[in-house]
């Protein structure tokens, strides 16, 4: 319950970085949501707790599932909180190391030689109304796409592809990335 733990009382003024919150909602219902807890100590409260517990851990560090099971939070809660903090600077999120498929992230003292990745943004922290443009893709790569996804069936487990159909994709990826492919030879 939040203000019950002496050790987080009173928590430090939030970081909003997003247009002066911690982040934005996807509907109406998440967005009044976020500017609640920005506004009645939540958001600090979680921040504190997660600069504490990065703390504690040292150089190890947490991962967003390691700060849910401290903390109790769901997914979302603690993900919103690291990448707000991240965006921040107040702490640091190592490029190389992760944990069960999670990102690794520290306090900035615990950062030493380790390599450490910078925010990077995705469309999902656009504003609202705004959308990324979609490329177009030809007939060919459709289907190359279509069969990828009929493979996997939308489950995001790790199918083969068959080397011909990967290599397509692959194109397929550079092409609307603006990737001629050189990247990997330096």
């Amino acid at each position: 319950m939040i203000g019950t733990d002496p050790a987080f009382d009173p928590p430090g003024k939030p970081v909003l970085p997003y247009a002066g919150t911690s982040g934005r909602g996807g509907s109406a219902a998440s967005a009044a949501s976020k500017a609640r807890q920005d506004g009645d100590g939540t958001t600090g409260m979680r921040q504190s707790r997660t600069l504490a517990l990065l703390a504690a851990a040292g150089p190890l560090g947490m991962t967003y599932r390691e700060l849910c099971e401290r903390t109790g939070w769901m997914g979302g809660q603690a993900t919103g909180t690291l990448s707000a903090m991240h965006k921040e600077g107040l702490i640091a999120r190592l490029a190389v190391q992760r944990r069960e498929h999670c990102s690794v992230y520290v306090a900035p003292e615990f950062v030493g030689a380790s390599e450490v990745a910078q925010y990077n943004p995705n469309r999902r922290n656009r504003p609202l109304g705004t959308a990324e443009p979609v490329p177009e893709l030809t007939i060919d790569e459709s289907i190359t796409v279509h069969n990828v996804q009929a493979m996997m069936g939308w489950n995001k487990s790790i199918v083969p592809l068959p080397r011909p159909m990967a290599e397509h994709l692959i194109a397929i990826i550079d092409r609307l990335t603006g990737n001629d492919g050189d990247e990997d030879e330096k």
